[in-house]
C-alpha cells in the first residue's frame, strides 16, 4: 500500500486538519474535565479509615492491636 498520496494530502490540509482537532477538542473539553473530577473524587472519598495502636501491658509483648478510631482528618499531622 502507498502512503504517498495519505501523507501528501494532509500536508497540503494541515491548517483544516488542526482546525477539526481543535474544535473536536473544545466540544468534548467540558465532558473530559467532568470525567477527571469524577475519577479524582472516587480516589478521595471515602475518608480512610485511622487506626490506632492499643497496646496490649503484657510483659513479653510489646506489639499492640490496631484498632479503628474514626475517619481520617484532612487537618491532622502525619504524625498524628
Amino acid at each position: 500500500m502507498d502512503n504517498s498520496k495519505c501523507v501528501e494530502y494532509v500536508n497540503s490540509h494541515v491548517d483544516e486538519i488542526a482546525e477539526y482537532v481543535n474544535e473536536c477538542f473544545d466540544q468534548s473539553k467540558e465532558f473530559i474535565k467532568a470525567r477527571l473530577i469524577r475519577r479524582i473524587r472516587a480516589e478521595l472519598s471515602p475518608t480512610p479509615v485511622h487506626y490506632e495502636i492499643n497496646y496490649v501491658y503484657v510483659p513479653y509483648d510489646h506489639s499492640g492491636i490496631l484498632v479503628e478510631d474514626g475517619y481520617i482528618s484532612l487537618e491532622q499531622t502525619v504524625g498524628e
